[in-house]
């Protein structure tokens, strides 16, 4: 560092050291113009804070007495003088949750807590009545008109003791079976070495009799 530069360092070290001056002076300036009176009477409050609790309170030389603490918790209640009512805000949560798919949980087949599987109800002469049990399962039938069945379930033998209704009407069907389909047979009886035809040859089909002809056709 030259000479210069080092001139120019103690003009700056000469410069903060007038600043620090000045505001000690500031200081001292403010502090001596705070009145007396002011810190008298601030001391003096702070003094006198347990000397008034000490003196009013209950048992005290000065008992505050008559004053009934107010059931303030009771007149913002339901029915109180000053009632609380949130029945018409309205707004969402800052923490909004989607509805949770929680009808699914309770499925009698797949779900992960199923309901109680309570027995089905059976379809009788009259609309079936549901329970609370039975509401809950899917597979429960409570109309006769919603009843279904499958082949394998269905007893032919019992269809004597079987009602339908179309709506409120009473239908009455029956069983008709279906005649074999009718077709006629023909054919032609030859002779296993030679080949040439057998005539006058009794030929039998499912109980019928018939004779070929002098060509040993039949038909």
């Amino acid at each position: 560092m030259n000479v210069i530069e080092r001139i120019n360092m103690l003009k700056k070290m000469v410069k903060e050291a007038e600043k620090i001056v000045a505001w000690q002076e500031t200081i001292y300036t403010a502090l001596h113009n705070i009145h007396a009176d002011w810190i008298v009477s601030g001391v003096l409050a702070l003094a006198r804070i347990p000397h008034h609790h000490t003196t009013h309170e209950p048992g005290g030389a000065d008992e505050v007495t008559g004053v009934a603490p107010g059931a303030h918790a009771g007149s913002h209640q339901n029915g109180g003088a000053d009632e609380v009512n949130v029945g018409g805000l309205s707004g969402e949560l800052a923490d909004n949750q989607p509805p949770k798919a929680h009808k699914d949980t309770h499925d009698p087949i797949d779900g992960s807590d199923k309901l109680d599987t309570a027995v089905p109800v059976k379809v009788g002469a009259a609309n079936a009545i549901g329970s609370s049990h039975s509401l809950a399962r899917a597979d429960h039938v409570h109309e006769r008109e919603h009843a279904k069945t499958t082949a394998g379930e269905l007893n032919l033998a019992d269809m004597a003791d079987i009602t339908l209704y179309e709506g409120a009407n009473e239908l009455n069907i029956g069983l008709t079976p279906i005649p074999p389909p009718v077709a006629n047979l023909y054919g032609k009886v030859t002779d296993a070495e030679t080949g040439y035809p057998l005539s006058g040859v009794k030929v039998t089909i499912d109980g019928l009799v018939t004779y070929t002809d002098a060509s040993g056709n039949y038909g």
